[in-house]
This record gives C-alpha cells, structure tokens and sequence, in this order.
C-alpha cells in the first residue's frame, strides 16, 4: 500500500483479489489484484465491484462513473488598481453617500438603542458603498502564467522530486536528503535550459528594424516586459562612466562628497536641531479635556489618510488604505460626520471591530 500512495494513487477495492499462479521454473506465487486509480478520478468513481466471472484469471470490473461537475481550483487573480478610472469611482461614491448624508442629523430625535442602530447602519453602507463600487468599476484579472509549458521529461522529473519530498519529510532520512537537493539542483537546471532554448528559437524568428520603438515590441514577444532598464551612463568632473565598476565607483564618489560637510562639523548641525526642538516644545500648548473634545476636522481626516501605509493589511472589507487614499474626496465628508457621531454618542459599531 505504501507504494500505491507513493505513486499519489489509490485502491477503488479494500480485499484485492488473490490468485495463485506457477511461474516458469515451477514455483508457485501469489498475485493480488488492485484497482488504482488517481485521487481526482477516485471521487467520481461510485459502486466499484470486482465479483463478475468471465473465464479468465482475472476479473471484470464494474463501477460507475459520476458526470457531475467537478469545480476546478480557483485561479489567482488581482485588480488592477493602477488602471481604475478614480474620478468616475469617486463621482460615483459621492453620489451614493448624498443619499445617506442627512440621516446623521436625524439621530437626535431617536432613543439610545436606535441611535446605536443608526450608527451601526451607517458605518454598514459606507463599507457596502465603497466594496460594490470597487467590484463593479475594477473587475478581477486573473494572473496569468508566463512560464513555458515544460516538456513531459522535465515535468517527470518535478514529480520524482515532490516524491522524494515527500519521502523526506516522513522519514527524515539524509540519504533521501542528499538525493532531493541533486533532484532539485537537476529540476532547477533542466527548465533554465528549456527556457533559454525558447528565448534562442524566439530571437531568431524576430524582424529586427531600424526603428528603436522596436525594441519594445521585442520585449513583448520575448516576454521580458518585467526586465529593469539598465542603470545610464554617468557624467562625473568630464569623466564618463559606461561600466557597472565605473558607475558604482562614480556613485559612490558622489555620496563622499554630498555628506563630507555634516561629517566634519562634529555634531554641530545636531545640537542645534536638538536646542531648537526642545525650545520648540517649551512653547507648545498643554493640551486640557476641552481641546480633546473638539469635533474632528476634515484635514485632521486627510492627514491621517495621507500617513496610512499602503502595504498595511486590510480589514474584512478587504479596502485596503491605497483604496482609502484615492477615494478621500467622496468619503471625507461623511467620513467626518460618521468619527464626530462616534464621540457624541460614545459609542464604536461592531463593524469596526473585526479584523
């Protein structure tokens, strides 16, 4: 059985069939018949017997075949954010929060419990707003795969691996150790030559022209839009710098010079700023419950916003604060009522609870 998993198979039957049989020196020996077959197949595979005799040393098979659908794996994908159209998604949030803008001064008028509901309905269709104007405006990309179709010796060769992976981490042993780092190692070299045999059949079969737009179009086919354009050749006191050595000697050179002041002053420059910080808050107003329960402003809002790291992880509502920063002109008024009705009433909806 050990063997049938290792080959990522299964047994359809749990008592395989035996037969006893004689080889050809005479001697006799058992043979146990399995029905295999892959995990995938195995889950469509319903009533599998093997009891039907058709004069044979071996038996039929008899199974049925589910046709239902089966779900493939969700494919990755992204939105691209670079290429929204952020004044139309802003006109579009602005219009929709208008509708709900007046419900904050209703709240004086209800009980405690409907003001919280309020709240809580409010912050529920800002959130609403935003995800569905989002959705609708930036659709799902999927990432597409930009690796060759690898060939089925290489692909052999990936599943030898995984299985020696696999067999590592079962029994720890260094000998499959030793063998799993070659089998990488080997894996690793056969797709980089795959590859580089593509790019050479690509670059044959490209028109080279005069035009040097063309290169772009090279790029495309070739598949090297990601590739960095390479550092420009550097102008240093007349001298020219065309070599990675010359340029990183030029950089370098360049920075020895801009930080050779500071570094001569002996702390100079820091003391200063250190005198002129602490006078600085020595003139600062001590700050007293009441300036702590001023309403809060729109540019407080937009300061916050602008100092929000964009690689912070979102919330449930997956907007994410880079999504946050470009809608600012739609949300910041309402935004503004909705923080103000938090103090007022004392009271943070759930929503903003979850993370």
């Amino acid at each position: 059985m050990e063997i049938i998993q290792d080959m990522d198979l299964v047994s359809l039957n749990e008592d395989p069939t035996h037969f006893t049989t004689t080889s050809t020196v005479g001697k006799e020996f058992d043979i146990l018949d399995y029905i295999l077959s892959d995990f995938e197949t195995a889950s469509n595979i319903k009533d599998c017997s093997s009891n039907s005799n058709i004069d044979s040393d071996h038996l039929a098979v008899l199974f049925t075949l589910s046709c239902e659908k089966v779900n493939k794996e969700e494919k990755q994908s992204y939105r691209a954010y670079h290429k929204a159209n952020w004044e139309k998604i802003n006109k579009e949030i602005k219009e929709k929060l208008d509708e709900y803008i007046n419900n904050f001064s209703e709240l004086e008028n209800k009980s405690k419990s409907e003001i919280y509901g309020s709240i809580d309905f409010l912050a529920q269709i800002l959130n609403n707003i935003i995800t569905e104007i989002i959705n609708k405006n930036i659709p799902l990309t999927e990432i597409k795969n930009r690796t060759f179709k690898l060939p089925y010796d290489i692909r052999i060769e990936i599943d030898t691996k995984r299985k020696l992976r696999r067999l590592y981490l079962q029994t720890r042993d260094r000998n499959i150790k030793t063998n799993l780092n070659k089998q990488n190692k080997k894996v690793k070299r056969l797709i980089k030559e795959f590859e580089e045999n593509n790019l050479m059949k690509k670059l044959k079969n490209i028109k080279i022209s005069s035009d040097p737009k063309n290169w772009r179009n090279i790029k495309k086919e070739l598949g090297l839009t990601s590739v960095k354009t390479p550092l420009p050749n550097l102008v240093l006191k007349g001298n020219i710098a065309k070599t990675k050595e010359k340029k990183i000697e030029f950089l370098s050179e360049n920075l020895k010079n801009i930080f050779a002041e500071p570094i001569k002053s002996k702390n100079i420059f820091f003391e200063e700023f250190v005198n002129n910080f602490y006078d600085k808050l020595q003139e600062e107003p001590v700050l007293n419950d009441d300036s702590l329960s001023n309403n809060i402003s729109d540019s407080e809002i937009s300061e916050m916003i602008k100092n929000a790291k964009n690689k912070k992880a979102p919330g449930l509502d997956n907007v994410t604060n880079f999504i946050i920063k470009n809608i600012e002109p739609a949300i910041l008024e309402f935004l503004a009522k909705l923080f103000n009705t938090f103090s007022e009433y004392e009271y943070f909806p759930p929503i903003y609870k979850s993370a």
